[in-house]
């Protein structure tokens, strides 16, 4: 180290008592200094590109993990959507015909030609206690996850849920005012005369034709989606 001290001694000859006419290397002194802020310069650049390189590696990892748990998510929302489809499916499929059964019953019993519009009175009474029943006891169950389903198809789904009701309540108001008269000599096993207004038949008929014209369209779209994603 014998170097180091004859270029310290040479470079600070004043840094020593009692010598006389000394005079400070300041020239040797900017020299030094320059080099201690270059390597000092040279340590932050470092530690700033490796600090910039972790933050870019960490960011990355973060946009990795983004990514996957977005299509786990997305693979998982897929799989919820196929099975609540399959669980609707043959609820779905039947609604159309279960409301056009009840619109030919309907068409075929009322005759607005008589006064309180009923021609058969049987055949629209059993039209009445159908229309009372569960139209779709699955979706209503699984009300709060129709929003899964593509197409708008919960959408139309929850108005169908709604209309149902309101159809349900008319019907059971109507039922009501049916009467089983019994049977008399003509006729034995009796029959059901209706007391009511032709206005209310002729209001629910109309409600359920309106469904049921939904319910075809949906019925028809629901089998096209869900064949389609059996293929698939």
């Amino acid at each position: 180290m014998k170097w180091l001290e004859n270029l310290w001694n040479g470079m600070s000859p004043c840094m020593e008592p009692g010598i006389k006419n000394c005079v400070v290397m300041w020239d040797a002194w900017a020299v030094v200094v320059g080099a201690l802020v270059g390597v000092f310069t040279g340590l932050v650049a470092w530690g700033a590109w490796s600090t910039s390189r972790k933050a870019t590696e960490i960011a990355d990892q973060a946009t990795r993990i983004a990514k996957q748990q977005k299509s786990e998510s997305d693979e998982l929302r897929d799989s919820q959507r196929k099975a609540l489809e399959q669980m609707l499916y043959t609820e779905v499929v039947g609604l159309g015909m279960w409301t056009e059964s009840l619109r030919t019953m309907l068409g075929v019993g009322m005759d607005l030609r008589e006064p309180n519009g009923v021609g058969h009175a049987h055949t629209v009474r059993s039209a009445v206690k159908r229309s009372q029943e569960d139209w779709l006891p699955v979706a209503t169950a699984l009300q709060d996850k129709l929003y899964m389903l593509k197409h708008g198809h919960g959408e139309v789904l929850s108005q169908v849920i709604g209309s149902s009701i309101g159809i349900r309540a008319i019907a059971k108001e109507i039922d009501a005012q049916f009467e089983f008269i019994s049977g008399d000599e003509q006729n034995s096993d009796g029959t059901w005369l209706f007391f009511g207004d032709s206005g209310d038949l002729l209001h629910l008929s109309e409600l359920i034709d309106n469904v049921a014209e939904t319910a075809a369209h949906l019925s028809s779209k629901f089998i096209t989606v869900v064949t389609r994603a059996k293929v698939h």
